[in-house]
């Protein structure tokens, strides 16, 4: 089971991003503290689609434009982003029972 899911694409319409959405929720259902990710070239979603109510933790744009066929340069700080992003959550404690017990929840914490 995977900590770390990143899905690549070259852009990501709605139907890509529905189906990354489902694959995110099956995950997690293995394993609730993995981590997905979309790294897709352009964005092809339009403005009214919600990303917040899914599974899927981050989408990110490497190339910062909507679909074009004229492309701007991958960006370097997006790259750097992604990365430091993964390299924190491996990082990070995804449980701590001494602190969760100091605050007395520990489920929702």
């Amino acid at each position: 089971m995977p900590a770390v899911a990143i899905e690549c694409k070259t852009y990501i319409p709605k139907t890509m991003f529905d189906q990354a959405a489902y694959e995110a929720e099956r995950l997690k259902e293995g394993n609730p503290y993995a981590l997905y990710i979309i790294v897709a070239e352009q964005n092809a979603l339009s403005n009214g689609v919600n990303l917040k109510n899914t599974k899927i933790d981050e989408i990110f744009i490497l190339r910062k434009q909507k679909r074009s066929k004229r492309k701007k340069p991958i960006d370097s700080g997006v790259v750097s982003d992604l990365y430091g992003f993964v390299k924190d959550y491996l990082r990070a404690d995804w449980f701590d029972n001494e602190k969760a017990t100091e605050l007395g929840r520990l489920i929702g914490i």
